[in-house]
């Protein structure tokens, strides 16, 4: 197994240590787990699981980064480090590297075939750098074929920029924001905003907490093991009290979402995201204790 960024979380955690240090309640990346190669794996298996894996980094596991109701979180912090550090070129390069990484993914799920590799040329981000990735080094490869281990070697470059760009703006913004500065305020909120949106949207959460809420009010109200034959009419019942989320960056957030962020910012300390839904629907408790009585009777 290779401990590089590429097939190991060990930089993840520390970075997550990092951003939790500035409050307690924000991540880098939520149950981040990479896939590693073995020794005799080929070059091209390697750059392709390399490139899985940093995919699944930012865009399963870091989504409310890239992905959010104020155009990104990244946008915010990649503004924030130019300001601070000038011309500074990977802030620059921040969002064109990572949405490269989403066109380059894609061409690979996609099952194109490596002939049409001059086509890389034209994905958005990356652009010239990827003919020095998918053209070959004559002095290595020979018959112009995809030069993978002077790809993977760029991918692993390109990461660790990334890595050390967020790493610096994290840094900066712990810094300024112990200072109370307003700035470094606005960010924190819409990193808790964009957290909060995500958690709102993750099934899994948002299932797991109205199933354990159901079982604490069942076995509260007939002290016995919960039937979970009114399971379903209950489930929605909490869908129709504390909403889910479901607008556009333009439109307002959800009862549930603007709840959820109420207790993240006053939290002082990090709390498992399926303990805020159970916060949430504590707030109906009467309104679910009442409607779970009349069905079960």
């Amino acid at each position: 197994m290779n401990e590089r960024v590429l097939f190991s979380s060990m930089k993840v955690q520390e970075m997550n240590v990092l951003a939790q240090s500035i409050h307690p309640n924000l991540l880098f990346s939520y149950y981040y787990n990479p896939k590693f190669f073995f020794n005799q794996d080929s070059e091209k298996e390697r750059f392709w699981l390399a490139l899985t894996n940093v995919y699944t980094l930012y865009f399963d596991c870091s989504s409310f980064l890239f992905r959010g109701t104020n155009g990104g979180l990244l946008r915010h912090l990649s503004f924030y480090l130019s300001q601070h550090d000038g011309q500074m070129r990977c802030a620059q390069d921040l969002l064109k590297f990572v949405y490269g990484l989403q066109e380059l993914r894609s061409w690979y799920c996609h099952n194109m075939h490596e002939e049409l590799n001059y086509q890389m040329d034209r994905v958005y981000g990356l652009g010239k750098d990827l003919n020095g990735i998918f053209f070959a080094d004559p002095l290595r490869v020979k018959e112009d074929k995809v030069d993978y281990k002077n790809a993977l070697a760029y991918l692993e470059k390109q990461t660790n920029e990334m890595i050390y760009c967020m790493e610096r703006a994290f840094t900066l913004l712990k810094e300024d924001y112990a200072k109370g500065d307003a700035k470094a305020q606005s960010i924190v909120e819409k990193w808790n905003e964009e957290i909060i949106y995500w958690y709102a949207n993750q099934q899994d959460f948002y299932s797991s907490a109205i199933r354990k809420y159901y079982d604490y009010l069942y076995h509260d109200l007939f002290r016995r093991r919960p039937n979970r034959k009114y399971f379903s009419a209950f489930q929605k019942k909490c869908s129709t009290l504390i909403g889910r989320p479901t607008r556009t960056e333009a439109s307002a957030p959800s009862e549930l979402e603007t709840k959820l962020l109420s207790y993240i910012l006053t939290s002082k300390q990090a709390v498992n995201p399926i303990t805020y839904f159970m916060e949430v629907l504590n707030l109906h408790q009467d309104d679910l204790r009442n409607f779970l009585f009349q069905e079960a009777t």
